[in-house]
Protein backbone atom coordinates (compact mmCIF):
# COMPACT_ATOMS: atom_id res chain seq x y z
CA UNK A 1 0.00 0.00 0.00
CA UNK A 2 1.19 3.38 -0.05
CA UNK A 3 1.74 5.08 3.21
CA UNK A 4 0.50 8.37 3.72
CA UNK A 5 0.67 10.75 6.60
CA UNK A 6 -0.46 14.20 7.40
CA UNK A 7 2.47 16.71 6.55
CA UNK A 8 3.84 17.60 10.22
CA UNK A 9 7.22 20.06 10.96
CA UNK A 10 9.30 17.06 11.69
CA UNK A 11 8.83 13.57 11.44
CA UNK A 12 6.90 12.36 8.29
CA UNK A 13 8.67 14.33 5.33
CA UNK A 14 12.21 12.47 7.03
CA UNK A 15 10.72 9.47 5.94
CA UNK A 16 8.56 9.63 3.02
CA UNK A 17 9.68 10.67 0.11
CA UNK A 18 6.28 12.92 -1.18
CA UNK A 19 5.20 11.17 -4.32
CA UNK A 20 7.70 8.82 -4.58
CA UNK A 21 7.37 5.91 -2.22
CA UNK A 22 4.16 7.76 -0.34
CA UNK A 23 2.33 10.98 -0.06
CA UNK A 24 2.30 13.76 2.29
CA UNK A 25 -0.77 15.19 2.89
CA UNK A 26 -1.65 18.71 4.26
CA UNK A 27 -2.97 18.73 7.34
CA UNK A 28 -6.86 19.13 7.67
CA UNK A 29 -7.04 18.80 3.92
CA UNK A 30 -9.02 16.03 3.31
CA UNK A 31 -9.25 16.70 -0.80
CA UNK A 32 -5.50 15.84 -1.38
CA UNK A 33 -6.31 12.62 0.59
CA UNK A 34 -9.40 11.83 -1.63
CA UNK A 35 -7.66 13.04 -4.86
CA UNK A 36 -4.72 9.97 -4.10
CA UNK A 37 -7.52 7.53 -3.61
CA UNK A 38 -8.98 8.61 -7.04
CA UNK A 39 -5.91 8.07 -8.89
CA UNK A 40 -5.07 4.17 -8.82
CA UNK A 41 -2.01 3.96 -11.14
CA UNK A 42 -0.17 6.53 -8.69
CA UNK A 43 -1.44 4.97 -5.67
CA UNK A 44 0.06 1.59 -7.22
CA UNK A 45 3.18 3.11 -8.32
CA UNK A 46 4.04 4.53 -4.86
CA UNK A 47 3.01 1.06 -3.03
CA UNK A 48 5.36 -0.30 -5.11
CA UNK A 49 8.17 2.23 -3.88
CA UNK A 50 6.64 1.79 -0.41
CA UNK A 51 8.90 -1.16 0.88
CA UNK A 52 12.34 0.86 0.00
CA UNK A 53 11.15 2.74 3.20
CA UNK A 54 11.39 -0.51 5.30
CA UNK A 55 14.79 -0.78 3.34
CA UNK A 56 15.92 2.36 4.56
CA UNK A 57 14.84 2.34 7.74
CA UNK A 58 15.46 -1.51 8.72
CA UNK A 59 16.99 -2.84 11.57
CA UNK A 60 20.44 -3.79 10.00
CA UNK A 61 20.27 0.16 8.35
CA UNK A 62 19.51 1.75 12.01
CA UNK A 63 22.18 -0.85 13.59
CA UNK A 64 24.81 0.49 11.34
CA UNK A 65 23.71 4.04 11.85
CA UNK A 66 23.92 3.73 15.24
CA UNK A 67 27.09 2.18 15.41
CA UNK A 68 28.46 4.88 13.19
CA UNK A 69 26.88 7.65 15.47
CA UNK A 70 28.10 5.38 18.93
CA UNK A 71 31.94 5.69 16.84
CA UNK A 72 31.77 9.41 16.11
CA UNK A 73 30.92 10.34 19.34
CA UNK A 74 33.40 7.53 21.40
CA UNK A 75 36.02 9.58 19.12
CA UNK A 76 35.06 13.08 20.01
Amino acid sequence: MAAVSFECPSGPSEILRDGGDGLLVPPEDPKALAALMSEETRRKGMAERAPEICERFGEENYLDSLERLLTEVAAS
